[in-house]
């Protein structure tokens, strides 16, 4: 997905779609998996000084099984 600089976001990640129009990545078949942010031509200052440019993506765990998930 592509976002703005200054665009904020969320997705859902789940082994069904949620039933709200979201953002939703598939997790189905996915065992143990680990989730990677890519930034594409980052600014001179996020090169040299990334904690302080960058505010991280925050990631909250709402359930882990099958049954409590979305």
């Amino acid at each position: 997905t592509k976002m703005g600089e200054t665009e904020r976001w969320s997705a859902i990640i789940a082994p069904r779609k949620p039933e709200e129009k979201e953002l939703w990545i598939s997790s189905r078949n996915a065992g143990h998996f680990d989730l990677t942010l890519r930034i594409y031509r980052p600014s001179a200052n996020l090169q040299s000084s990334p904690e302080n440019a960058l505010v991280p993506p925050s990631i909250k765990k709402l359930a882990c099984t099958e049954r409590g998930a979305l």
